[in-house]
């Protein structure tokens, strides 16, 4: 599985992230700094991911501290 990203995961979850990625033999594809063009698809779906994370959360009832 291949993921792409603008490298804003990594420095969000720290050295974890990367190890999960060589653990399961995950391929990372960033891409280049400073070109907000490439980065758009990854931004998009990594607001998606946030959303569906959040409604899934309210339906759920879980605690607000979750």
């Amino acid at each position: 599985m291949i993921f792409y990203g603008d490298g804003e995961i990594a420095i969000s979850f720290g050295s974890g992230f990367d190890n999960w990625v060589v653990q399961y033999r995950f391929i990372m594809e960033k891409s280049p700094p400073h070109t907000q063009d490439q980065n758009g698809p990854a931004e998009q779906f990594r607001g998606v991911i946030i959303r569906r994370a959040k409604a899934m959360k309210n339906t759920a009832n879980l605690p607000k501290i979750l």
